[in-house]
């Protein structure tokens, strides 16, 4: 979550905290049957964040969000091109 952050609406990213928030408090307690129903509201706002995520990942170019496909580049497709790069973390 933290690294797609700015991915993700504000509306989901507070359920998620809620829902992160309500789950670290029941699980100080021993009401078993308020941690399971916490754990399960994390997993279900979890999974709408990954579904978004999975979404957003499908509407970029070849599913790669590097990819910008310029009109005016020389390369070819399949062509093999020597370049340098260097990481950024």
């Amino acid at each position: 979550m933290t690294d797609n952050r700015e991915k993700l609406p504000v509306g989901e990213l507070s359920k998620v905290e809620a829902a992160i928030d309500a789950a670290k408090k029941a699980a100080l307690g021993d009401d078993v049957t308020a941690i399971r129903q916490a754990t399960e509201d994390l997993q279900r706002a979890s999974h709408a964040i990954a579904e978004l995520l999975y979404a957003q990942a499908q509407s970029t170019p070849a599913g790669n969000p590097g990819a910008t496909g310029t009109a005016d580049s020389n390369v070819k497709d399949g062509e093999v091109v020597d370049a340098e790069y260097a990481e950024t973390r």
